[in-house]
């Protein structure tokens, strides 16, 4: 509850934005199973080419691969003697976007079996709160939501009320008498501007008003 020294210009209450983005987990794993290349039997004269594209398994994974260490091989079903394995030529990659990978290898020799070492990212949500700053009665503030953001919530304090608010939602409750949207605006790129107004938060048959009346 807020003491009655608390007028127009003063402070009552505390907030910061807290916004959510989407990002990727530090930790990958290697997909399960590996994606194969089976490469058959060429000789020096007639070499073949192999192309192909490795897609995440969803739009929560991200796939990667790394630009050294990328393929395993093993002769498949090909004597081992044979090592085939030493007749391939290159396997290269092209990372097109987060969930899709183009590979083209070629080989000039005996048949083998290519795994290629292609990573997993699992999509996570990461939280960072801006710098706190004071509600103060009568005046408005700005709450600022960038372009990419996945979520924000206004978080704050005023008195004994803990107070969460979407800023692009409407107004409901208890929040609808602390404040009041005046004005939005979208920058294309850079984000959205919420202006909002800090309302007197005593209600007309409040203490507050009662000794107002009785001083009169």
């Amino acid at each position: 509850m807020f003491d009655d020294q608390n007028g127009d210009g003063h402070e009552v209450g505390k907030w910061f934005l807290q916004v959510v983005r989407f990002g990727w987990s530090e930790d990958r794993t290697l997909m399960d199973p590996l994606p194969t290349i089976g490469m058959g039997d060429q000789d020096a004269d007639h070499p073949r080419e192999y192309e192909g594209d490795v897609l995440s398994p969803n739009r929560t994974t991200k796939i990667e691969v790394d630009p050294t260490n990328n393929y395993i091989c093993g002769p498949g079903d090909a004597p081992p003697q044979t090592n085939p394995c030493v007749f391939i030529d290159y396997v290269t990659f092209k990372q097109i976007n987060d969930f899709k990978i183009h590979y083209h290898a070629r080989n000039h020799g005996g048949r083998c079996v290519v795994s290629l070492l292609i990573y997993e990212r699992e999509q996570i949500r990461v939280a960072t709160n801006g710098p706190e700053q004071s509600w103060v009665m009568g005046r408005s503030f700005v709450v600022f939501v960038p372009s990419g953001a996945a979520d924000a919530t206004v978080i704050g304090k005023m008195g004994q009320n803990d107070i969460f608010f979407t800023p692009s939602a409407p107004l409901e409750g208890e929040d609808a008498k602390r404040f009041r949207l005046l004005d939005t605006k979208i920058v294309d790129g850079i984000g959205t501007y919420y202006d909002f107004m800090v309302l007197d938060p005593y209600p007309s048959n409040s203490l507050r008003t009662l000794k107002a009346q009785l001083a009169i």
